[in-house]
């Protein structure tokens, strides 16, 4: 029997960056605040974002995918998966605001 491999969020945060997988929105969320301190992101280019210094050709790649070693790109996230992403970055911002 085929084991199945489960899909993840792949992330690249501009070209110095390496792809980083998340299991979900909001630990992608985490990564983005904590390590980049973006508060909010829009939709860029296809299977990605932009936010601040992250536009252009240094945006943001974040999709879902397999979890294996390819990284290879299976949907971008939906209207719905990109306001919980934009949701939860704005409430990580409020947590160290109040903090």
């Amino acid at each position: 029997m085929a084991s199945r491999v489960s899909q993840v969020i792949w992330m690249r945060v501009g070209d110095e960056d390496g792809y980083h997988a998340s299991d979900t929105v909001e630990d992608a969320a985490e990564y983005l605040a904590e390590f980049y301190s973006l508060a909010s992101v829009e939709r860029g280019p296809r299977y990605g974002v932009i936010s601040g210094d992250f536009s252009g050709l240094n945006y943001i790649s974040l999709y879902w995918g397999l979890n294996d070693e390819d990284a290879e790109a299976m949907r971008e996230l939906n209207e719905s998966e990109l306001t919980e992403l934009n949701e939860s970055l704005d409430a990580i911002e409020w947590c160290q605001v109040a903090g």
